[in-house]
Order: C-alpha cells, then sequence, then structure tokens
C-alpha cells in the first residue's frame, strides 16, 4: 500500500507502468493529488444499463455493462493527446458486475495512460480479504 504522497510521486513520473491504481478516499482530496495533470472522470453509474433490474439474470446485465464500458473506454482513447490519468467514480460496480480491472488494463494502461479506480465513503470498519491491507491512511 502506498501514500496519498506516492502517488503525486507517481504521477510526476515521465512515463508509467501499466499503473491501474485502487484510491480510497474522497474524490475531491484525490482531485486535489493529481492537480493539472490531464485527467478525465468516469463515472461508472454512467455505464449501467437504463433498464438494469437487480433481479433480473444478472448474465446478460454483466455482458451489457461490460460492452458498455469498452465502448467508453475505446472513446475516451480514441480522444486522448499525450499523457492521461483516468479517474473510475463508483468502481465498487466493478464487482456488482463481475467485471474487474481487465478492461482497464487492456483499453487505458500503458506508458502514458493510468487508471484510478476510487472507492468513496465507506466506514473503517468494513472487513477486507486476508489478501488485502487496510490503512485509512494509504491506497494501494
Amino acid at each position: 500500500m502506498k501514500t496519498a504522497v506516492d502517488l503525486a510521486a507517481l504521477t510526476r513520473q515521465r512515463t508509467w507502468d501499466k499503473d491501474v491504481v485502487l484510491w480510497k478516499g474522497p474524490i475531491e482530496t484525490l482531485r486535489a493529488r493529481l492537480g493539472a495533470k490531464n485527467t478525465v472522470e468516469l463515472d461508472l453509474l454512467d455505464v449501467v444499463p437504463p433498464d438494469f433490474d437487480p433481479a433480473a439474470d444478472n448474465r446478460e446485465s454483466e455482458d451489457e455493462f461490460r460492452r458498455a464500458l469498452e465502448n467508453r473506454l475505446r472513446s475516451i482513447e480514441a480522444i486522448r493527446t499525450g499523457p492521461q490519468v483516468l479517474v473510475v467514480r463508483n468502481a465498487p460496480l466493478l464487482a456488482r458486475f463481475g467485471v474487474g480491472a481487465r478492461p482497464f488494463y487492456d483499453w487505458h494502461a500503458g506508458s502514458q495512460r493510468m487508471t484510478i479506480l476510487a472507492v468513496e465513503g465507506f466506514g473503517t470498519e468494513m472487513t477486507f480479504p486476508p489478501e488485502a491491507e487496510y490503512d485509512a491512511c494509504y491506497l494501494s
């Protein structure tokens, strides 16, 4: 796990590795840390199918969500000029739709592109799996 200061140092590098970063905390704090970097925000609530029914067949909804997400990422990449940070809001929806971080590695991670998956507003009492460390002052 790295601190917000580490994130600032990472974004100052000339090039990035295939970085997909998990940010836990307020989006406003993240924006302040990113400063004047070329940033695009993608709210996953905008990707959820408009007729989504949580009680319906999940496979169809998951496929539709995945296609819509990949189309959004494709369109973001098509207009990108130079280094760019993609901030993804409501990142827990990736788990709800069974997508994970793979599309971001495929479409928006590289030497000139970084993705930050933002998780806002959960309590410190949240239970994490054993392979994940939690510290309210850090990001991973």
